[in-house]
């Protein structure tokens, strides 16, 4: 767990990063098997396309905000997202009524190839986001967020973060191939 400007803990695999007194930044490895990661990579290669218009993302990118429409290859997917993230809320959120409410709002794919980007953004609508990394190249760009915090993403990771925060990554070098989206 990692808490800028005041202590830093270690938590087993998974690290929490407070940019804010109230933005807490939740990284984990999720153990998805390799064999369906890998099915679900060759579903985002089908889908993906070379399209920019009304998007932040200068990438290959699925089209519009509902993956699932698209494919129930990566059902199972979410579901573990979904389950990962009552799990986290379960130790900040007091209130069942809540936990109880958490849906998965949209969802993407995004394919970076060298110099491939995401513009600086945030999802201030929505209450909670993530970005999930089905496969990572070394010395792939980090997930900045506000200027301060970098995260350098790896095979397998999850990271969970308050919608209002803003992100960006810079131009990539390589291949990386995540899933995003929000819960709310």
């Amino acid at each position: 767990m990692h808490i800028i400007n005041t202590t830093i803990l270690e938590i087993m695999e998974n690290k929490t990063y407070n940019v804010t007194s109230t933005s807490i930044i939740e990284t984990r490895k999720l153990g998805i098997p390799k064999e369906y990661k890998q099915k679900c990579i060759d579903e985002l290669y089908k889908l993906c396309k070379d399209d920019y218009k009304f998007t932040n993302i200068r990438a290959l990118r699925t089209e519009g905000y509902f993956l699932w429409e698209h494919s129930r290859v990566f059902d199972e997917l979410f579901s573990n997202i979904v389950t990962h993230y009552n799990q986290y809320f379960s130790t900040l959120e007091t209130n069942p009524t809540i936990l109880q409410n958490i849906l998965l709002q949209n969802a993407w794919g995004i394919i970076y190839n060298e110099g491939h980007y995401a513009e600086k953004h945030n999802h201030a609508n929505n209450y909670y986001s993530f970005a999930y990394y089905l496969s990572v190249d070394e010395n792939s760009s980090p997930l900045i967020f506000e200027d301060t915090v970098e995260i350098y993403p790896k095979e397998d990771m999850l990271i969970l973060f308050p919608g209002h925060l803003y992100h960006e990554v810079k131009p990539n070098q390589n291949t990386r191939i995540s899933i995003s989206g929000n819960i709310n």
